[in-house]
């Protein structure tokens, strides 16, 4: 935290705002307004910063500065939050926060909160909470159910072979090369096979801790990965339209499987871009 930040909000009446901020990730919320924008600001912010890197974003601390009316004072109130002790989420790991991530986040930041502030369904927004969810599970069975949702909200428009289309469509969606897209579709059928075993109760090893290893080190991390960069990548590339209608992907994926990448089938959709 600033420094001068930290010393304002004391001399405002936060006694104890150092101990509060230092070395900690810190949500700040500024009341005083009904504004949609202004509300949802600071959770579009940490879900672009979340998204940005691999960086652990997490508050443990949170402090609320109620703005008042001209004149008056503002009267600032902060408190400890649980669970400050958890050191990782799924794919991410305590780090310092630098300038790049905070420009990457930005760079996030407007898609995210243009689907934040709308009054209606939107399936982009729908996957960032099923991420969401993944992410701040310490269940990895949750947790993987939380990424593979999000990404069946994202790439899934049918109700057969879903893993095998959804896979293939993945694989088109994040890479150019038949190489890459082999890859990701080898992981992203590995991923899908381990969370139908765990929907439908079936063991994923007969040893327990070598299962219990192999979901927390390797499967989880994977699907955490996959639904990060998808995200990404629609947010980056302002597809959240797009992917809000569920034709408008049929026809998107239709043009990536017969073109050469991404770029290729967007052009082939919008030919005047």
């Amino acid at each position: 935290m600033n420094a001068d930040f930290i010393q304002n909000i004391t001399n405002l009446g936060l006694s104890d705002a150092q101990q509060l901020c230092d070395g900690s990730s810190v949500y700040v919320e500024f009341s005083g307004t009904a504004a949609t924008v202004d509300l949802m600001r600071p959770n579009a912010l940490q879900k672009a910063l979340v998204l940005s890197s691999d960086l652990a974003i997490y508050p443990v601390a949170h402090i609320i500065i109620d703005d008042p009316e001209p004149r008056e004072r503002a009267v600032v109130t902060g408190t400890r939050l649980p669970f400050s002790d958890l050191d990782f989420r799924w794919g991410h790991h305590p780090g310092t926060l630098t300038e790049d991530t905070f420009r990457r986040a930005l760079g996030l930041y407007p898609s995210i909160a243009e689907i934040h502030v709308g009054d209606s369904f939107h399936r982009v927004a729908d996957a960032l909470l099923f991420y969401e969810n993944g992410y701040n599970s310490q269940n990895p069975d949750l947790a993987l159910i939380g990424f593979t949702t999000c990404l069946d909200g994202l790439f899934s428009t049918v109700e057969q072979e879903v893993s095998f289309r959804l896979s293939l469509r993945l694989s088109h969606f994040l890479a150019d090369e038949n190489e890459r897209r082999r890859e990701v579709f080898d992981q992203s059928r590995e991923v899908y096979k381990v969370r139908s075993k765990i929907v439908h109760g079936a063991s994923i090893d007969r040893n327990p801790e070598r299962a219990a290893i192999y979901l927390v080190e390797n499967v989880v991390p994977k699907a955490e990965r996959l639904a990060r960069r998808s995200l990404q990548k629609i947010l980056t590339l302002r597809l959240g339209d797009l992917f809000s209608r569920p034709a408008a992907i049929e026809r998107l994926f239709d043009a990536v499987l017969f073109s050469n990448s991404l770029q290729d089938a967007l052009r082939t959709l919008n030919p005047r871009s």
